[in-house]
């Protein structure tokens, strides 16, 4: 097999905002080079962004690949990420691999295209690692690497293993790539990384996520700033009143539970109790009123009983979430849960799945039935068939409304008249609202 010849690539991303954060890293990285972006069927090289979090997104990442191979079988594929990283020999022969790269050596992608063929990955991860601010599709919402790895040790979790111990982004390279996307146009960022909630420990002077939105604020005030996941032990009452004193930082939440059971929390190593979780949410609802929250859900634990599932479904119930992201168990190897006996029946897991599911659907329909009747601040993202144009709330819903195409990338207050079909439906009151990131007050109910 020669040198590899290619103008075109594509990606095809697995798992959480992170992975996407990086593959548009890899294709800001790729166009700077002359490369174009492609559709997957056309290109001449594909690059596959890899998940291990379950073995399920492991098997999804397989049968992409043999898809990818059958569609488009000229093109030459990169496996890069995560899954490669803990498990490279199992990507090495799937058909027209000829890449398998780790978490942070597939930043060296465009240099290592130069190579027959290549199997690397990384002994340990000890520096931070962001090459560049990432290129998106969509001019609205930009991604932002900010943190890596994790300093827990859940028993459940293969992420530690793949993405090494929690290290920081120099606080100038976050705000230099913040401004960076804010110059392409972007009026909303999301900042990503595995724990999110630790920036800033490892950093000399030592910082913290409170401290980094308070600069990014500062240096972008007409930028809106939107959190991925924080662990409810990271957050803070700094967090919180900084987070509920400013109009730029989304009213939204994603903090994980996995459990309400205490036994099970012990057991899966995360270092609260289901009362220390409860009163987290509490105190956020207390300083920031109504907001966007959601959370993770791992059902059919090693010998998670009844009791322990109704301790689980007890507390969903009583908390205010809005959406819930729902995980039966699959053991990942190498982590410590992956040898615990008892485990629970297949059967027993999807039904506990499925009922947690339920309550998610009708707390989320519940929530946007609170809707209606209040103003929200909607960022324009696109106009979706039918001819209404479709945005995002701050709470993390979305929009559709009749209006202009010029509207699309602004910010717009919005009446909302309805809720169907998982969206909110309203009409605009005031076209586009020029300084609605300021105070809260302004969306608020009429």
């Amino acid at each position: 097999m020669g040198q590899f010849q290619g103008k075109t690539v594509a990606f095809c991303t697995f798992g959480c905002k992170l992975n996407q954060t990086e593959s548009a890293m890899l294709a800001a990285e790729f166009r700077a080079r002359g490369w174009e972006i492609e559709k997957e069927e056309r290109a001449d090289l594909i690059v596959v962004n890899t998940c291990a979090v379950t073995a399920r997104s492991e098997s999804k990442v397989r049968q992409a690949i043999r898809h990818l191979a059958r569609t488009n079988p000229r093109a030459a594929i990169a496996v890069v990420g995560c899954a490669t990283q803990l498990h490279p020999d199992a990507y090495r022969t799937l058909p027209n691999v000829r890449w398998v790269l780790g978490v942070n050596s597939k930043f060296r992608l465009t240099e290592i295209l130069g190579q027959v063929e290549c199997i690397t990955v990384d002994d340990e991860q000890r520096e931070f690692v962001s090459p560049s601010a990432g290129f998106f599709w969509s001019r609205t919402r930009g991604f932002l690497k900010i943190q890596d790895g994790c300093r827990f040790r859940c028993s459940y979790c293969a992420v530690p293993l793949a993405r090494g111990r929690s290290r920081s982004a120099d606080p100038s390279l976050v705000l230099e790539q913040a401004c960076a996307l804010a110059e392409r146009g972007h009026k909303e960022i999301v900042l990503t990384g595995v724990d999110i909630g630790s920036y800033g420990i490892d950093l000399r002077p030592r910082r913290s996520l409170a401290w980094l939105l308070r600069r990014l604020v500062d240096q972008l005030p007409q930028v809106r700033f939107r959190l991925s996941s924080v662990e409810p032990t990271e957050v803070t009452d700094e967090l919180l009143e900084t987070v509920s004193g400013l109009g730029q930082v989304c009213r939204h939440f994603h903090i994980p539970l996995q459990s309400g059971s205490d036994r099970i929390l012990r057991q899966m190593h995360r270092p609260y109790t289901a009362g220390f979780y409860r009163q987290k949410i509490e105190r956020l609802v207390s300083m920031m009123g109504e907001l966007g929250l959601g959370s993770d859900v791992i059902v059919g634990f090693p010998g998670e009983s009844e009791q322990d599932f109704s301790a689980t479904t007890g507390l969903v119930h009583e908390l205010p979430f809005t959406y819930l992201h729902v995980f039966p168990f699959s053991p990942r190897p190498g982590t410590a849960a992956a040898r615990y006996p008892d485990d629970v029946p297949r059967r027993v897991k999807e039904a506990r799945s499925e009922l947690v599911r339920q309550m998610a659907a009708a707390k989320k329909e519940a929530f946007l039935a609170g809707q209606v009747g209040k103003t929200e601040i909607v960022l324009v993202e696109a106009r979706r068939e039918g001819g209404m144009l479709v945005g995002l709330t701050d709470k993390y819903v979305k929009v559709c409304f009749q209006g202009e195409d010029g509207l699309v990338n602004r910010f717009v207050r919005v009446k909302i008249t309805r809720a169907a079909g998982g969206f909110l439906w309203g009409e605009p009151e005031d076209g586009s609202a020029p300084g609605a990131l300021g105070k809260r007050a302004e969306a608020s109910e009429s």
